[in-house]
């Protein structure tokens, strides 16, 4: 394809659009317009941040990569959101991703580290193409009656045991499961080390916000829209205020506030 005939708008079109030949390129080369160079240099720094990224995604791979060379092809990550918080539940995500996919999720790591805009946007990613998504809410009650550490187990051997397909290998967050009849691997900092637990990471992450806000529009004294449940002085204040509400965790308020 000659670029020579073309406007600067059609070859910026061109090059945008990915479909882009090697005759395209080298005719592109040959011409002096500022509009095209400054084109063609656009072109070239996303072709190299293509690359970059789709090395660091492979790096987030290496752990899944020992077990896809041990013949295991089903692997899940797990993770958990909500842990630290003063109330709501805690909520698990098992996720397995498609084998050699990995540059659909562009952008993927542990979901402390991204937007909210950009979590959003890889929760649907994750939605349509991983092999599968399985998510458990574990809510305040619980969490008073057998402790938060329990109930994080419980959780992410719910998530586990409702993944279809059953994965034959899973990773899982800094934690094991000693009543979980599924191969597992504790990871500790996983979610900055397997894409497969940061990809869980975020489904856990985007679920249980999308829980918090909707507990805000009963509650919204405490402002659970902003700070999750999370204990920012804001929360704290207006527990202090307010006391409890039914969705907070006892066991959690008396350990800050005592009583």
């Amino acid at each position: 394809m000659n670029a020579l005939h073309k406007t600067v708008a059609e070859i910026e079109a061109i090059l945008k659009s990915g479909a882009v030949s090697d005759d395209f390129l080298n005719s592109i080369r040959q011409d002096k317009r500022k509009g095209v160079i400054k084109a063609l240099t656009r072109y070239r720094d996303r072709e190299r941040q293509k690359e970059l990224e789709s090395k660091r995604l492979k790096e987030l791979l290496q752990i899944e990569e020992i077990y896809f060379c041990r013949g295991y092809n089903l692997i899940a990550g797990v993770d958990e959101a909500g842990r630290g918080s003063l109330a709501g539940p805690v909520v698990t995500a098992a996720v397995i991703l498609p084998r050699g996919e990995e540059l659909f999720f562009q952008g993927l790591k542990d979901s402390k580290k991204i937007s909210t805009a950009k979590r959003d946007e890889l929760y649907e990613i994750i939605m349509k193409r991983a092999v599968g998504v399985s998510v458990a809410i574990v809510d305040q009650v619980v969490i008073d009656r057998i402790n938060i550490h329990r109930a994080s187990l419980l959780a992410m051997k719910q998530s586990l045991e409702k993944l279809s397909p059953t994965p034959e290998m899973a990773l899982i967050d800094g934690f094991t499961l000693p009543e979980s009849s599924i191969l597992h691997e504790k990871v500790l900092k996983g979610d900055s080390r397997s894409l497969s637990i940061a990809a869980a990471s975020v489904m856990a992450k985007v679920t249980r916000d999308r829980l918090m806000e909707k507990i805000h529009t009963q509650y919204p004294a405490y402002n659970f829209q902003k700070n999750k449940g999370y204990p920012t002085s804001e929360h704290k204040k207006a527990l202090l205020k307010l006391g409890p509400s039914p969705v907070h965790r006892r066991s959690f308020i008396k350990k800050i506030f005592g009583g």
